[in-house]
């Protein structure tokens, strides 16, 4: 199936070809006011497009911004307004020039709270200048302004809270493009003036209609760069595959931002290309529908006719066909591979939103199986899903942020050494939320920083009513970039007498710099420092000295396969260079009585797991600590 027109009038060209010698003169003499109307369209169609991206932007605005007025709160939240940059820096296009907020000053005049170009260009200010009257008119008007000029056309679009507009959010787009389909036109008119021919009207006429049903939608609805649909088609075949028989498969390119990072972009388009050509290979074109969802995720609408077996078929043949045939590029041969999450039947589903979001369900499942799976959508999988980014922020929001405590416990006495405190999340149904469902949406946000501060004030709250009891504290490294949280651990722990451990969790954070240099200064002030995961991904002998740790916890993958005898001598190794050096070790994920034995054989004298306790409810070991 193919939702795009196919240029209907050939299909009728002979009747066509039959009534227009009665109109040759008509048509002749009508073409530039189709031109026209053909253009108009052209431009309104890409106006709409642009106007409802905004419309998009400012809700999203609107929803963060909750009661503040929006143009002093993005004024004043810098990060936020960060945020709407790179918003905006998304929908930059080749037809779209700039993209930029504008608000009034105190005094008047009109300023750029936000301003992104095509190519980098600092703000136009002789723009507001040039252009004050019209800004001002477009403050007091409650729709869209739309200017149009020589090359290019300007949109303003109000944002008004509680009647007042507060901000203008606009763009500057070219029409350029449509200006092809003028000249094509005109040229056809010439043809038929010179050759007067009832023929050459009738390509004139079918050429005109194909661009407009087709040249123009084109490019509105079909991704450049892998030359398949893009996400904007959706809208026209919602009704279709939610009525009819299709199955849907979200496909993933696995470890895409490791094929950018090592080969470069422009091999990355190529990858994408060439596994979107694999995929269009194997469906069927006149019943599939193949649409680049964004990034490295494509949607596949598979029609099945009632046979729900087909979908998973397909998924199958793409996954195989993708890592059977490496993609070379410039004489490099590259392995990729896919995930592909598959729901069999969109139309069991209420709307197109919850059928793409129940595949992205069984996607994410694929992805946490080890990816290169095909994984088919169950209710169960849910569970594990990730929250989006605005579930996890009102969550905070609301206060439903709970701390569970699991404790270190010295092996030979059996006493409690220290309380790790864990972050958990209560869902809007009353269910407890899992950190791995809800950190990967927070990290490099606000709420991220918002979240750590809390957990931290938590504990100094603790701390300072229970003076037998010390906290661990799970805080990632780039988090500790930001001064305000260092601040904050500072002044926490100003009478807690090294009762306050952070557990340094590493990841891509900014500014490693600046990250060491707050640690030192916070060994410095009496907080104790602790590695989480040694022995898994990037910790290193040599961070041990740079940061000055005062504990290690062995990965949790070393200790469950102690029975192993490379794991042994890995551990064992790790534990002489932290007696060596006086770096206390304890034990993660002791799971077992026969893992227990296998810790205490080795010398480990510290251990946590659940075999010795779950995580429970500060209260419980109140009595114990």
């Amino acid at each position: 199936m193919n939702p795009m027109p196919k240029f209907q009038l050939y299909t009728f060209s002979l009747f066509f070809l039959l009534i227009l010698f009665l109109l040759f003169f008509f048509v002749f003499h009508s073409l530039p006011s189709i031109t026209e109307k053909a253009k108009l369209e052209a431009e309104r169609l890409l106006t709409d497009e642009i106007s409802r991206q905004l419309s998009n932007v400012v809700s999203q605005m609107k929803k963060i911004a909750r009661n503040k007025r929006l143009d002093k709160f993005l004024i004043e939240e810098k990060v936020w307004r960060w945020f709407f940059e790179k918003k905006l820096e998304a929908l930059i296009t080749d037809h779209i020039r700039h993209l930029y907020v504008i608000y009034r000053r105190e005094e008047g005049s009109f300023d750029y709270l936000i301003f992104v170009s095509q190519k980098g260009h600092p703000p136009d200010y002789t723009f507001l200048s040039r252009l004050e009257e019209t800004i001002e008119s477009a403050f007091r008007s409650k729709g869209d302004v739309v200017i149009k000029g020589e090359d290019f056309i300007t949109l303003f679009k109000p944002v008004r809270v509680e009647g007042e507009t507060v901000l203008l959010i606009g763009a500057d787009f070219s029409p350029a493009r449509f200006l092809e389909v003028e000249r094509t036109i005109n040229t056809m008119r010439n043809i038929i003036g010179v050759s007067a021919s009832i023929i050459s009207l009738l390509l004139t006429v079918l050429i005109l209609l194909a661009v407009r049903s087709g040249f123009i939608e084109r490019k509105l609805f079909v991704d450049p760069l892998t030359g398949v649909f893009n996400r904007n088609i959706l809208p026209r075949i919602r009704n279709t595959v939610m009525t009819q028989h299709y199955g849907l498969l979200i496909v993933d390119v696995d470890n895409f931002k490791s094929i950018n990072d090592t080969y470069g972009h422009e091999v990355g388009d190529k990858v994408l290309r060439a596994v979107s050509g694999r995929m269009r290979n194997l469906i069927k074109k006149d019943r599939d529908i193949l649409v680049r969802y964004g990034g490295e995720e494509f949607l596949i609408f598979v029609k099945h006719n009632g046979e729900k077996e087909r979908p998973l078929i397909v998924a199958e043949r793409i996954r195989k066909a993708v890592r059977k045939n490496p993609v070379v590029v410039n004489g490099k041969s590259i392995s990729v591979s896919v995930s592909v999450g598959v729901l069999p039947d969109v139309s069991e589903e209420r709307d197109l939103e919850e059928a793409i979001r129940k595949a992205d369900v069984a996607l994410y499942t694929a992805k946490r199986k080890g990816k290169n799976r095909v994984e088919v959508f169950k209710e169960e999988a849910e569970a594990h899903h990730p929250l989006s980014f605005w579930d996890v922020r009102e969550a905070i929001e609301e206060g439903r942020v709970e701390f569970l405590y699991q404790p270190v416990y010295d092996l030979e006495s059996g006493k409690i050494v220290m309380l790790e405190t864990l972050v958990r999340l209560r869902g809007a149904s009353g269910d407890l939320i899992t950190p791995e469902r809800f950190l990967p949406v927070l990290r490099e946000t606000e709420a991220h920083l918002i979240l750590t501060k809390h957990a931290v004030i938590k504990n100094a709250e603790v701390l300072k009513k229970y003076p037998n009891i010390r906290l661990s504290l799970n805080v990632e490294m780039g988090v500790l970039s930001d001064g305000e949280v260092v601040d904050l651990i500072e002044e926490s722990v100003k009478d807690s007498e090294g009762r306050l451990c952070l557990e340094i969790v590493e990841n891509d954070g900014p500014s490693e710099e600046v990250t060491l240099r707050n640690l030192s200064r916070l060994k410095g002030s009496g907080v104790c420092i602790i590695v989480d995961d040694f022995g898994k991904g990037r910790s290193s002998l040599i961070k041990l000295a740079q940061l000055e740790v005062d504990y290690i916890k062995v990965a949790g993958e070393i200790v469950e396969n102690l029975s192993r005898e490379r794991f042994r001598v890995l551990c064992r190794g790790i534990l002489e260079f932290c007696e060596e050096v006086g770096i206390g070790v304890v034990a993660k994920n002791i799971s077992s009585e026969e893992t227990l034995r296998a810790v205490r054989d080795l010398g480990i004298k510290l251990g946590q797991g659940v075999y010795l306790s779950e995580p429970k409810p500060l209260e419980h070991f109140l009595t114990r600590s």
